[in-house]
């Protein structure tokens, strides 16, 4: 028989215990981000098993209260993970996660999702696909499909949505005419796609890719989604012509934006076009950032009102700062800092649970854990955490010479477009030969990155 331990000693002793599990944090120490992010993962990896389902269509997504995108956006994560620690006791997990939702045409356009797949939610899986891709993450895949294959699939299905009917181009929001959403044309959309067209361009050295990124951003920008001030607002409806502009802000759509331009910055060998968008797009972020240190979602976390997929947007932004700094160094001085506040902030609010490090959402609160907690604050937390781990990396990309770009079609604009098959392996006419690209990060304040 267990001795009878009193209230007020239960309550001493769960402190102490909260004290020693909460997340330990060292910004500075490289050991310490790395077993912070290991802590996290495992937390996540946790909640995986006890929301998946033993069903064929439920291998690599979380069970409800979360969509079929943060499935996405996390096994993104786990990819980064092991990239920047090292770490890879969940690669084969996360491999078959990305590979079991592929669908019967390769592009993350699986059956079983068809109610509620919009395009974000695709290019979410399609950049998670070049991420392993860009990382050389292992593959089990054949010699004959490989993950820049998934990217390039989901890339070749978006851009024959390309809507010109409506508000001379752009994206609806949701892929199929039954879904509440198809009159909208959303900011996230548009910017997966630029971001993924951007760094398709990047990695397989496909000028169509960058002219789709282009296209993409000229759109934008023409519609007002874009301000002159560098803002990015939510969405605008078709059914006004794009005329009336949603205008609330979001992290994740904010980040990347920026994270694209600073690939085509990168691309561009360090164009001043593209230089002064990276620069805009960052210091527009500056609405993204509590007591101006700490990354939070003012559209919704001061009222309490953010829903499951808001909550993971932080965790996002945080990764496009960091992926950032690596295509345009020279934003270093000004991203590094935010991250490291931004990820002691949040380490502080991984102290509650029963365990002692489960997250919160508000890490601006001095109290630390708010009692909000769930896989998009885990995944919020866990990413702007291992993102101090950009000064400890080296290579971004690293592209198999042997596949040659796939895309054939031309730019969004004329309205004509194919799609080749994503295992073609040939080069459509006028596309620039497939070249062996590395990033290197340059940590030289008086030296800026370029292309060779």
């Amino acid at each position: 028989m267990r001795p009878h331990v009193g209230a007020g000693t239960s309550f001493v002793l769960s402190l102490l215990l909260l004290s020693v599990r909460a997340i330990d944090l060292d910004v500075g120490n490289a050991d310490s981000i790395k077993s912070a992010a290991k802590t996290l993962s495992g937390e996540i990896i946790q909640d995986y098993y006890a929301n998946s389902t033993n069903s064929p269509i439920g291998v690599g997504i979380f069970g409800s209260p979360y969509y079929w995108w943060e499935a996405g956006a996390v096994w993104d994560s786990l990819v980064g993970y092991w990239f920047l620690t090292g770490d890879g006791q969940y690669n084969n997990l996360v491999s078959q996660a990305l590979l079991a939702q592929i669908g019967p045409n390769n592009n993350y356009m699986p059956p079983n999702q068809t109610k509620t797949e919009g395009n974000d939610d695709q290019s979410t899986w399609g950049l998670a696909a070049l991420s392993a891709a860009e990382y050389s993450f292992p593959s089990p895949l054949s010699n004959e499909l490989q993950w820049i294959d998934l990217a390039k699939a989901v890339i070749d299905a978006q851009v024959p949505r390309w809507d010109t009917s409506t508000c001379a181009g752009g994206l609806r929001w949701q892929i199929f005419t039954f879904n509440s959403g198809y009159n909208y044309k959303n900011s996230l959309s548009a910017a997966n796609f630029f971001l993924l067209a951007a760094r398709l361009a990047q990695f397989t050295g496909n000028q169509t890719y960058a002219d789709l990124a282009v296209e993409q951003y000229n759109w934008m920008e023409s519609v007002g989604l874009i301000s002159e001030t560098f803002q990015v607002f939510d969405g605008t409806d078709v059914t006004a012509n794009c005329t009336r502009l949603n205008r609330l802000q979001w992290t994740n759509n904010a980040g990347a934006f920026l994270y694209g331009s600073a690939v085509m910055y990168n691309l561009t060998n360090a164009s001043d076009q593209w230089r002064d968008r990276v620069t805009g797009f960052l210091n527009a972020t500056s609405i993204f950032f509590a007591n101006a240190s700490i990354i939070y979602e003012p559209a919704c976390e001061p009222n309490g009102r953010c829903d499951v997929d808001q909550q993971a947007f932080k965790g996002l932004f945080a990764r496009q700062l960091g992926r950032t700094v690596v295509s345009a160094p020279f934003t270093a001085g000004n991203i590094l800092p935010l991250l490291k506040s931004s990820a002691e902030a949040a380490a502080r609010s991984c102290s509650g649970g029963p365990k002692g490090v489960s997250c919160g959402q508000k890490w601006y609160t001095s109290e630390g854990y708010d009692g909000v907690t769930g896989l998009g604050e885990t995944l919020s937390a866990f990413e702007v955490i291992q993102a101090n781990l950009v000064l400890y990396g080296q290579s971004l990309a690293a592209s198999n010479a042997t596949h040659s770009p796939s895309v054939t079609s031309t730019p969004l604009a004329s309205g004509t477009n194919t799609t080749p098959s994503a295992t073609s392996g040939k080069s459509g006419a006028g596309c620039m030969k497939s070249t062996k690209l590395k990033i290197w990060v340059v940590w030289n304040e008086r030296e800026e990155y370029r292309i060779p």
